[in-house]
C-alpha cells in the first residue's frame, strides 16, 4: 500500500466583522475656480506644458535627447515666469 502524505494546510481564520466600522476622515476636495485672464493664462500654461511633454515623450531616451527634454522644460518655466 502506498501512503501519500499531504502537506498541512492551516485553516484561514474568518475575517473579523465589526458591527460599526471605525469612522474615516472625510474626503475634502477643493475646486479651483479661475475666471477671466487668470483662467486663460492657466489654460494656456497647461496646454503648453502638455505639448512640451508630448514632444519630450516622442524623443528617444538618449543622453542628447534627455538634455533636449531638460532644455524644453527649462524653456517652459522661463516662458511661464514671463507671463505672470
Amino acid at each position: 500500500m502506498l501512503w501519500i502524505r499531504r502537506a498541512h494546510i492551516p485553516e484561514t481564520p474568518a475575517p473579523i466583522v465589526t458591527k460599526h466600522p471605525p469612522p474615516q476622515a472625510p474626503v475634502v476636495t477643493k475646486k479651483l475656480s479661475l475666471g477671466g485672464t487668470q483662467g486663460r493664462q492657466a489654460h494656456s500654461m497647461h496646454i503648453n506644458f502638455f505639448n512640451t511633454l508630448s514632444t519630450c515623450l516622442q524623443a528617444r531616451a538618449s543622453t542628447t535627447n534627455l538634455d533636449y527634454v531638460q532644455h524644453m522644460l527649462d524653456q517652459q518655466v522661463i516662458e511661464g515666469s514671463r507671463k505672470s
